[in-house]
C-alpha cells in the first residue's frame, strides 16, 4: 500500500513540474509574441511549435490533478476541508488579486487613497485584476460544487456516468469550438465553464475509474496537437481554450499517471512541484514588469535565445520568490499544496 502510495506522490509531483514550466513557457511566447515588431518565417514556426507543444494545458492539468485527489471517495473530504480550501483562494485573492488592484488603480487615477481601496476591492469581485488569478476563481466555483461532485461519483452507475461526461464534454468544450472557430452561435447562453467541471470530474474517471481506452486518449491527443497548431496557423490567433487542448491535457495526464514516462526523482523536480503553485501565482507579474519597465522583450536577442532566456529567467525569478513566501509563516500556509 506505501508502495503504491509514492508511486502516486511521485507521478503527481511529475506532472506538477511539467505542468508548472509548461504554463510559463506558454505565458512567455504568448505574451511576448505580440511584441515582435519584425519576425522571420524560422521564428513564426518555432513559436507556433511551442504553443502547439505546451499550450494551455499546464492549468487542465491542475486541475484533473485536483479532480484525482480530492473527487477520491477513498480519501474523505469533509465539509469543513473544503471550507478551507476555499478560504484558502479568497486569502490568495486578496494578497495577489488585491495588492494588483491597489497598484494597478493608484498608477491610472488620482482618486484619494480611500477611494482607490474601494474601488480596487469592487474590481477584485468582479474579477478585474491580473489575468492568469482567473485559475483561483474558478477553483472556488469547483470547490463549492465537490460535495454535490463527490455525492454524484458515489452513487451514480457507469452509463450515467458515462452520460454526464459525454454531455459535459459537448456543452463546455465541442460547442463552444465551433461557436469561436465559425464565429457562429450554437447556444443563447455561455456553456464554457462547464468544461472545468468535466477535467475535474475526468482526473478522477481517467485514473481510478479508468473510463476512456488508452488508444483512444491517445490518439485524441496527437489530433490536438496538430490541431492546435493548424488553428494558429488558419486564424493567425493563440487560443487559450478549444478541442485539441482539451484533448492534449487529457493525453499528457494520461501519460503521467500511468507511468509511461521513466522520469529519475531527483531534487529539480521535487523542488518545483513543491514551489509550482507559487511560481503559478508569481510568474505573470514579472511577465508584466519586465516589458513594461525595464523594455526588455524577446526580439532583443537572437532567434531562440531570446525564448530560452525569458523563460529561463522568469521561471528563474519566480521560483526564489516563490521559495521566500514560502518561508512566512502565514503565506506558507495557504501556499503549500
Amino acid at each position: 500500500m506505501n508502495k503504491m502510495s509514492n508511486k502516486k506522490i511521485e507521478w503527481i509531483e511529475f506532472l506538477r513540474c511539467y505542468a508548472c514550466i509548461s504554463i510559463v513557457l506558454f505565458h512567455v511566447i504568448r505574451h511576448f509574441g505580440s511584441f515582435y515588431i519584425k519576425k522571420t518565417t524560422l521564428q513564426k514556426l518555432f513559436n507556433i511549435l511551442i504553443l502547439g507543444i505546451f499550450n494551455n494545458m499546464g492549468v487542465y492539468c491542475f486541475i484533473m490533478i485536483s479532480g484525482y485527489l480530492i473527487l477520491n471517495p477513498a480519501k474523505d473530504i469533509s465539509l469543513t476541508k473544503i471550507k478551507k480550501y476555499i478560504k484558502r483562494m479568497v486569502f490568495i485573492l486578496l494578497i495577489f488579486g488585491y495588492t494588483f488592484c491597489v497598484c494597478t488603480n493608484i498608477h491610472n487615477r488620482n482618486d484619494n487613497i480611500f477611494k482607490i481601496l474601494l474601488i480596487s476591492f469592487f474590481d477584485l469581485i468582479q474579477g478585474k485584476t491580473i489575468n492568469h488569478l482567473w485559475y483561483i476563481y474558478m477553483l472556488i466555483g469547483l470547490y463549492i460544487l465537490t460535495p454535490a461532485l463527490k455525492i454524484f461519483i458515489n452513487n451514480a452507475s457507469k452509463k450515467t456516468a458515462k452520460f454526464i461526461l459525454i454531455s459535459l464534454f459537448i456543452l463546455g468544450i465541442l460547442i463552444p469550438t465551433i461557436n469561436d472557430f465559425f464565429h457562429i452561435k450554437l447556444t443563447t447562453f455561455n456553456l464554457k465553464n462547464l468544461l472545468y467541471i468535466f477535467i475535474y470530474l475526468l482526473g478522477y474517471y481517467i485514473t481510478v475509474k479508468d473510463f476512456i481506452n488508452e488508444k483512444i486518449i491517445y490518439s485524441c491527443g496527437v489530433i490536438g496537437i496538430i490541431g492546435y497548431i493548424m488553428i494558429i496557423i488558419i486564424t493567425k490567433n493563440i487560443p487559450h481554450t478549444n478541442i485539441f487542448n482539451i484533448f492534449e491535457s487529457i493525453m499528457i495526464f494520461k501519460i503521467f499517471s500511468t507511468g509511461k514516462i521513466k522520469i529519475k526523482h531527483n531534487k529539480f523536480i521535487k523542488k518545483i512541484a513543491k514551489y509550482s503553485f507559487g511560481v503559478y501565482l508569481i510568474h505573470y507579474y514579472y511577465l508584466t514588469l519586465i516589458p513594461n519597465f525595464f523594455k526588455v522583450y524577446i526580439n532583443n536577442f537572437p532567434f531562440i535565445f531570446g525564448e530560452i532566456l525569458t523563460i529561463g529567467l522568469i521561471l528563474a525569478i519566480s521560483y526564489i520568490t516563490s521559495v521566500i513566501l514560502y518561508k512566512l509563516p502565514f503565506l506558507k500556509k495557504i501556499l503549500t499544496t
